[in-house]
Formats: C-alpha cells, sequence, structure tokens
C-alpha cells in the first residue's frame, strides 16, 4: 500500500485525498518516466521526509519538464510504510525563463552556442 486512507497528494496544486482519490489520480496521467537529478531525504520524528527534483518525460516525447517532489512516508499499523504526504510540481520551461536572471541568460546563451558549435 502506498498510500493510505488519510494521505494527502497536492498535484499541480490540485489536491486528492486519501488513497481512491490519489489512485485515481495517478491512474489518470498519461504514461511518465521519471530521471531523477537530486534527492535529499531526513529523517522526522516518526518517519522519513524526502525531496526530489528531476525530469519527467511525457510518453515518451522528447521534451522532458523539471519537477519537484516532497514526500513523508510513515510507518503504517500493520508494520510497513506509507505515504502519509505527496506534493509534486512539474516546472515548465517557459515558468523557468520567466524567473531567469541576467546571470542565468548569459550562462544559456553561452551553453546553446557552445552546443551549435558542436554540430
Amino acid at each position: 500500500m502506498l498510500y493510505g486512507p488519510n494521505s494527502m497528494l497536492t498535484y499541480d496544486g490540485a489536491q486528492f485525498m486519501g488513497a481512491a482519490q490519489i489512485n485515481e489520480k495517478l491512474a489518470s496521467l498519461p504514461k511518465l518516466t521519471h530521471k531523477i537529478t537530486t534527492a535529499d531525504i531526513q529523517p522526522t520524528l516518526n518517519g522519513v521526509l524526502c525531496f526530489v527534483n528531476g525530469q519527467l518525460m511525457i510518453d515518451e516525447s522528447g521534451n522532458p519538464l523539471m519537477f519537484s517532489q516532497v514526500f513523508h512516508v510513515v510507518p503504517s499499523e500493520n508494520g510497513g510504510y506509507y505515504c502519509l504526504n505527496d506534493i509534486f510540481r512539474p516546472v515548465s520551461y517557459t515558468h523557468l525563463r520567466a524567473h531567469e536572471t541576467v546571470l542565468d541568460l548569459v550562462c544559456r546563451l553561452l551553453l546553446e552556442k557552445k552546443k551549435k558549435k558542436k554540430k
């Protein structure tokens, strides 16, 4: 059991409560492939808190989205573990560009120039 009756998922701002609603939401998504780039884990008083960043490929489109996810895993009554809280947020390239600083812009342009020279 990944989620329990009191679990909550926030997926891109929309909230889903309980295993049934969460599983229904996850089943409605297209085929997704995750590539984790960073993961930070901390113990809590009653479980483990995880923060993950990575790339999300939708239907093998070739254009990955960045994503961030935070989830809290806690002990279940039967001796196992389940996800109590799960927050998942895909981040679009447009969103990233909206927050780009001058330094980010210079770095991005230099990387693009370097890629063009390799071709």
